[in-house]
């Protein structure tokens, strides 16, 4: 039931975007196989195929901050250093006491 909400919950988020939902759906049920084939009990497929619906939660957030260029989100997002700041501005991310996360 959880992991029905929570597929519920990003078709929402999305917007009505085809392409995320589709697939992010596809990921899900790569996992989901993936997952089975490995004998995963049933915890860990529940993290992995929770973890695949997910996995592209910044991507709207890029999009609209950085334009639907990739070369542009991975240029400002995805340096090391550049990437922690922006969790940290964008997302509140940090540790459990809202401690900046960790430098690389």
């Amino acid at each position: 039931m959880l992991k029905e909400t929570i597929i519920a919950k990003m078709i929402d988020f999305y917007r009505g975007n085809a392409e995320d939902i589709s697939h992010f759906l596809k990921v899900y049920a790569f996992a989901h196989t993936i997952g089975g084939l490995e004998g995963l009990d049933a915890s860990a497929r529940d993290t992995l195929e929770i973890a695949a619906i997910v996995h592209d939660i910044a991507c709207p957030l890029c999009r609209e901050k950085y334009g639907k260029s990739w070369k542009a989100v991975r240029e400002n997002v995805f340096r090391t250093k550049t990437g922690i700041r922006f969790l940290e501005a964008e997302m509140g991310a940090g540790g459990e006491n809202g401690d900046p996360l960790p430098r690389i």
